[in-house]
């Protein structure tokens, strides 16, 4: 299934003014929906809805929403993982900074042991700022889907 050109258009613009009310103004997010569950979070046991990638070295980002996800979604579970795929773009240099930065001066798995501790740390304080910040958040817009 995929979200129609309409909810599409509509979710986007949704996804805009809420990122403009995060002090995200200057960013440009572009939006996809993959319906494909990555391999990688299916072995891994994650069951993925989004994901945010921001653009090192700029105010950019492409968030992924899972159609699939956003199927079965209630309208809180929409906005607040908006919310959270939002405020990875405020930590966008931060993990920019390890990736690029301590690669070279850590070895092999010293760097995989930290990189893995950096980030479900920083997932944890972005849940918790996202889950504060959702409630001020209007609510999405319906959206529907086609075969």
């Amino acid at each position: 299934m995929r979200l129609t050109k309409k909810s599409r258009h509509r979710f986007g613009k949704y996804v805009r003014h809420v990122a403009d009310g995060m002090g995200l103004r200057d960013w440009s997010v572009d939006l996809s929906y993959p319906d494909l569950v990555r391999e990688q979070d299916r072995a891994q046991g994650h069951r993925w809805c989004a994901m945010c990638e921001p653009t090192p070295g700029r105010k950019a980002a492409l968030i992924e929403f899972s159609t699939d996800w956003l199927q079965r979604a209630n309208e809180y579970d929409i906005r607040e993982t908006v919310v959270h795929e939002l405020v990875h773009c405020h930590f966008g240099a931060l993990v920019d900074t390890y990736r690029n930065d301590l690669t070279d001066q850590l070895s092999g798995p010293v760097f995989d042991v930290f990189e893995r501790n950096l980030t479900r740390n920083l997932e944890y304080g972005v849940d918790g700022i996202a889950e504060e910040w959702a409630r001020h958040a209007p609510m999405p817009p319906t959206l529907k889907f086609k075969a």
